[in-house]
């Protein structure tokens, strides 16, 4: 009942002082917020959702400093949960009983601990650093660049948009690309795939690259399978105007399907960063392509 009634009154003199303010000729900033109203919540789990991503996307740069673990038990996690997480990172503490430092792991009292800044510093077997340059340099000369596209507010928060070349947007509708690999990879008879946006007609048409299992061929009976696979679990946006089988899917050194450079080898651009790659010569396959063509 005292907190209720605590409640209202404060609820009074903010509405009487906004009223005063206002004839006062002091605008108050309007906010929307989605805990609205005295009475108002967070949603839990989409705040559980943001600190996943920012434990697997924004942890290695981007500091909760000014919380403690224990504030998580706000987004209603339990004691337990929490506990686990802060042992995930070790802080420094003492002296101990011989006057020295140490590190233990965090616990619920501890503030959450600030990212350390970390980068691979050069490629194993690359001893003039161009293949280093050429993979995180090359883009913006001087700065770092890893191909992921990144947003800091002015409330310092942070959007995720996801790698800049898997994003696909036929029709305006933005699309990434694992939605379709995440399909494709259910069919057997599918090794591999690359996907990417080709300029057609003034839009964007997908355009799916597969590298099927040996002996088997690309017929019609395979590519309608693929395209009612898509489209039952995406939309029909997923669905590629065009499907080509290949031998070989390009990546980097580390592994990674490289959709920008197959892309501007379509549109018979440069690739200037082959250097990169672990199989450049897959590359060739991509061009030129009749099927391309109409």
């Amino acid at each position: 009942m005292r907190k209720a009634i605590i409640t209202l009154i404060s609820a009074v003199a903010f509405g009487a002082a906004g009223q005063a303010m206002a004839a006062g000729g002091v605008e108050i900033p309007k906010r929307d917020w989605s805990f609205e109203g005295v009475f108002g919540t967070y949603d839990r789990a989409s705040a559980q959702r943001g600190l996943q991503v920012y434990k697997e996307v924004c942890a290695g740069c981007h500091s909760l400093n000014y919380l403690y673990y224990r504030n998580l038990m706000d987004l209603g996690y339990s004691e337990a949960a929490v506990k686990a997480f802060a042992a995930e990172h070790e802080v420094q503490d003492g002296p101990n009983d011989e006057g020295e430092m140490f590190m233990r792991p965090a616990l619920p009292s501890d503030r959450v601990v600030k990212p350390f800044p970390n980068a691979p510093i050069y490629f194993w077997g690359d001893p003039h650093h161009k293949k280093y340059r050429a993979a995180y340099f090359e883009t913006y000369p001087g700065i770092w660049a890893q191909g992921d596209y990144g947003e800091i507010t002015a409330n310092e928060g942070m959007i995720i948009h996801g790698r800049s070349d898997a994003v696909l947007n036929p029709g305006g509708v933005r699309i990434g690309t694992a939605e379709i690999y995440r399909q494709v990879e259910k069919l057997s008879e599918v090794l591999d795939s690359i996907c990417i946006g080709q300029n057609w007609e003034g839009d964007v048409r997908v355009v799916l690259f597969v590298v099927l299992r040996a002996g088997l061929a690309l017929d019609e009976a395979l590519q309608a399978r693929i395209r009612s696979t898509i489209r039952r679990e995406t939309t029909p946006r997923h669905v590629p105007a065009k499907i080509i089988a290949v031998t070989d899917v390009p990546r980097t050194i580390s592994g990674k399907i490289v959709e920008l450079a197959v892309r501007n080898v379509v549109h018979g651009e440069s690739v200037t960063n082959t250097d990169a790659l672990a199989n450049p010569e897959a590359l060739a396959q991509f061009k030129d392509l009749a099927e391309l063509a109409t």
